[in-house]
């Protein structure tokens, strides 16, 4: 006998609405292509041989994870300056500030760097939108950007030990002598 729900009408399948399966299920629609290969030798492998088939997973999501990093990384690359703008009788030198908009328009030149379930533009783009807006992209510019000022606090002192103040300093207006002489000291104070 066919079950019936709340109006009494039975459902196609013969379950009713009170029916559970178990499992796992999600409205979210996945926008990286299944690697096909991968799953068929993690499940050859049985449980056997777990430990191998950790690896190739490890390994699988590794290289996926660089991959969608690196269009992030080579833009966040572009923000920095370059060494030879860096002056001593300027301020230290940071990095631009990441623009989100700019960004998008660079992925759109460059296409995606990762193998995707489908290859319209706006799946991949999805992608990038999504993490930009979560809070691991925050930890990861600011780890960049942490990163960065180091490296560019490093090239600036370089720069303050090899200058010439000597030739600087001549013409100078008094000022100007005074403001750096102070740059300096707040930089052998940091």
């Amino acid at each position: 006998m066919p079950f019936r729900n709340e109006q009494g009408h039975s459902k196609p399948n013969g379950k009713s609405s009170l029916d559970f399966e178990t499992g796992l299920s999600s409205k979210y629609k996945p926008i990286v292509a299944v690697d096909k290969a991968l799953l068929k030798k993690v499940t050859d492998l049985g449980a056997a041989q777990v430990e191998l088939a950790d690896e190739l997973l490890t390994n699988h999501f590794a290289e996926l994870t660089r991959s969608f990093l690196v269009p992030l990384e080579r833009y966040f690359a572009s923000l920095i300056p370059m060494i030879r703008e860096v002056s001593p009788w300027k301020s230290p030198p940071r990095p631009r500030p990441f623009n989100t908009e700019q960004f998008m328009t660079y992925l759109e030149e460059i296409g995606p760097q990762i193998p995707l379930k489908s290859s319209r533009k706006h799946k991949w783009l999805t992608l990038y939108t999504t993490f930009i807006q979560s809070p691991n992209f925050m930890m990861w510019l600011r780890l960049r950007t942490k990163q960065a000022d180091v490296q560019l606090r490093r090239v600036y002192l370089r720069a303050l030990q090899d200058a010439d103040v000597d030739t600087w300093v001549k013409g100078k207006h008094e000022v100007v002598c005074v403001d750096f002489m102070l740059r300096l000291q707040e930089e052998l104070v940091n």
